[in-house]
């Protein structure tokens, strides 16, 4: 996949802090308890959803939708690393948007068990980083 570093958009719609308890870690013990993760989505548009003019739902990305899908994910699988997680959050909301739209996927681990480190981690992805 070609990473595009200066898209010419024309709008964006950002998804900021959904927050969900997902089984991360590198040992089955931290897995063991669902964690704190907050995942933020930025869905860069090169024409204007239509919903801009008519006010339509469904001429538009449905952001109730995406964190649906993010929530559903998490219930059945359980991740190792931030990294591996947030790729599995791009693929899982990639497949439904049209190819017009880029999709950027940050993955803040809040509380990892690392001593002193108090803002947690965050890993990014997708197709546009700036």
């Amino acid at each position: 996949m070609k990473l595009v570093t200066d898209p010419k958009f024309v709008s964006m719609l950002q998804v900021v802090d959904l927050q969900l308890q997902v089984h991360l870690g590198c040992s089955q013990e931290e897995r063991a308890a669902p964690q704190e993760v907050r995942v933020s989505l930025d869905l860069g548009f090169t024409e204007s959803p239509p919903a801009e003019s008519t006010d339509k739902l469904e001429q538009t990305i449905c952001y109730a939708q995406l964190s649906e899908a993010l929530k559903e994910l998490v219930k059945c699988e359980e991740f190792c690393l931030v990294e591996k997680m947030a790729r599995r959050f791009y693929e899982t909301l990639k497949v439904n948007l049209p190819n017009s739209t880029f999709l950027r996927v940050r993955a803040h681990k809040a509380h990892p068990p690392v001593e002193s480190l108090k803002g947690g981690v965050i890993y990014t992805c997708g197709d546009f980083l700036s």
